[in-house]
């Protein structure tokens, strides 16, 4: 949305930019809600609609409250260099934070998938298969690592 907005030397800003990912969210929610009720309605029989919104609401705020709080806690430093530094200061900090969690991915995905062999070489004592191991999981690391 926003690259079209750009092609079309529309003004494109931070309350744009949210514009646009709201309206991506609401897109995708709508898809998946007619291809569920789509899927659902194939599936199952009608039956009575019955709404106990009161109780769903009960249910579901501590589940909001503690997500909000998530949230608030993850973007904590986002919100201490925006209130300290300017909008600009503050994106790119964020972008680059963002990055850096890209990153961090990396080096979980490739740890969970090469503990439980390195585990299993070292409880072998296979010293030379080990070593291969860390090698290659340090390089599946360390490229990816370095271009993101």
């Amino acid at each position: 949305m926003l690259a079209a907005a750009q092609a079309a030397a529309l003004s494109v800003t931070a309350g744009s930019g949210i514009g646009a990912a709201i309206l991506a969210s609401l897109g995708a929610v709508i898809v998946q809600s007619l291809l569920l009720r789509r899927h659902l309605q194939r599936d199952l029989p009608r039956g009575p609609r019955r709404y106990a919104l009161a109780h769903w609401l009960k249910t579901a705020l501590p589940f909001w409250l503690i997500v909000a709080c998530d949230l608030t806690l993850q973007n904590a430093d986002v919100l201490v260099v925006s209130a300290s530094l300017g909008p600009a200061e503050a994106g790119m900090y964020f972008a680059a934070a963002k990055t850096m969690g890209l990153v961090l991915f990396v080096h979980y995905a490739v740890g969970s998938a090469m503990a439980p062999r390195i585990a299993a070489l070292d409880a072998r004592g296979d010293r030379a298969a080990l070593s291969a191991a860390m090698a290659k999981a340090t390089h599946w690391i360390f490229w990816p690592s370095m271009w993101g």
